[in-house]
């Protein structure tokens, strides 16, 4: 900490404070450093102590100093979800979703400090979330982040959901094939504007409107959908690759 010029919040470049084992006497801390917002977690609990996190660590350079840096799911289990009861309010618990540094390599010091928000939920609607973790075998923290990610896409293009499939969770047309179904057509039938959209709604089956409606969700989210473009693409490479094997092996 010293290395990296630790400072209290509240001022910048930070508070003078003394790294002396009065200082750390919280089990939980925040400085400001060389390389931005650091949290520090004296005491970490439910995750089987120091010793277990520091046999999962991950080493990074962080301004020159090499730090040791917990494993995500060791980070998160602790305090990514906390749920307090709120005594004042019957029937309703506080739901903290936790964020954690991410180290990008750029910008201040390489890493990005998303944000924390709480959120008061009732308790049948936690419970209901904690017992869809469960099943589905993921942290709850993971799953209310889909669930808003994919909630507040769909609130934004009314037509678009999301489906379950072998690859995992993939934004479809509610009366139609998969997204980058229609935009990898879109992208490989002959045209241009609408005569393009109009030939990939023939090839699809499809009214217009839908084609639409995949290539301005495209438009906002082209990573996602790129992705599994990719991801049948390389399957499809593969596939090919086995048949030619079989072929020469029979030949």
């Amino acid at each position: 900490m010293r290395g990296c010029a630790a400072g209290g919040p509240g001022a910048e470049g930070g508070l003078a404070v003394p790294l002396d084992e009065f200082t750390f006497n919280s089990p939980v801390m925040a400085f400001v450093t060389c390389g931005g917002l650091v949290d520090v977690n004296v005491e970490p609990a439910g995750i089987g102590g120091y010793e277990h996190i520091a046999s999962r660590a991950v080493a990074y350079e962080v301004s020159g100093i090499r730090l040791r840096v917990a494993a995500l799911q060791d980070a998160a289990e602790p305090s990514s979800c906390v749920t307090t009861p709120r005594p004042a309010v019957t029937g309703v618990e506080e739901y903290r979703i936790g964020a954690h540094a991410n180290y990008t390599g750029e910008g201040e010091g390489g890493w990005m400090m998303p944000a924390a928000k709480s959120f008061r939920l009732p308790e049948e609607l936690t419970g209901r979330l904690a017992r869809r973790a469960a099943d589905e075998a993921v942290s709850q923290t993971e799953l209310v982040v889909a669930l808003l990610d994919e909630g507040l896409k769909t609130r934004a293009f009314p037509g678009i959901v999301y489906r379950e499939g072998p690859t995992g969770r993939r934004a479809a047309l509610a009366v139609g094939p998969d997204v980058w179904e229609v935009i990898g057509t879109v992208k490989h039938v002959s045209g241009s504007g609408e005569r393009k959209v109009g030939n990939a709604a023939r090839m699809l089956s499809l009214d217009k409107h839908w084609v639409r409606l995949a290539i301005e969700f495209y438009s906002a989210f082209p990573d996602e959908v790129d992705a599994r473009i990719a991801a049948n693409d390389e399957a499809a490479a593969l596939l090919r690759e086995r048949a030619a094997r079989r072929e020469r092996l029979l030949a």
